[in-house]
């Protein structure tokens, strides 16, 4: 015959971690899936292109824009004062038929949510002039272009000249150029 014994009171506290310790593992990796669920689905990547032939031909349509902009022998100079939020950009060669506005953004490489798109607009002295939201830090690429909806209304090719820099004090002045005539070093 089996006798029932009973646990003493320290060997029942030992079981009842060990129960507690085992079911804590499983616990803990059901909470850290979800977690990391609901991080992927609020924080989607986007740095994926789901149409790979659209964005093709959306390139192909800037590097014409590029093209032209080398054409047309067009360079400029941006400079940014963060502590004023203004940015002026000048234009060189200076044109007397120059567009009277430009589009400035300052992208972001890596957070989309920190670009800004500005309109600059032309001022008496043959400056684009622009105000920023608020100030602009850390890596960013500049794009200076033609107002692309303005383009196709007056049916004219547009041009658009890039550059980047490391924003890291309150002004800097950054230099643009096509596309087409940066080398393999920038």
């Amino acid at each position: 015959m089996a006798q029932n014994q009973s646990l003493s009171p320290e060997d029942k506290k030992h079981s009842r971690f060990w129960l507690g310790f085992l079911l804590a593992i499983p616990l803990l990796a059901i909470v850290l899936g979800s977690s990391y669920i609901v991080i992927a689905v609020k924080h989607a990547d986007s740095l994926v292109v789901d149409d790979y032939y659209k964005e093709g031909l959306a390139i192909e349509k800037e590097l014409e824009r590029d093209r032209h902009a080398q054409a047309l022998g067009l360079t400029a100079t941006v400079s940014l004062d963060n502590s004023r939020k203004r940015v002026s950009v000048t234009l060189s060669p200076a044109k007397t038929n120059a567009p009277r506005a430009l589009t400035l953004s300052f992208i972001s490489p890596t957070l989309p949510d920190e670009d800004i798109t500005l309109p600059v607009q032309l001022n008496p002295d043959n400056e684009y002039e622009g105000f920023l939201p608020h100030e602009v830090k850390g890596k960013r690429y500049i794009h200076l272009e033609t107002p692309k909806a303005l383009d196709i209304q007056e049916q004219r090719e547009g041009w658009r000249l890039i550059g980047s820099s490391y924003i890291d004090t309150p002004s800097i002045t950054v230099a643009l150029q096509p596309a087409t005539m940066k080398t393999a070093s920038d």
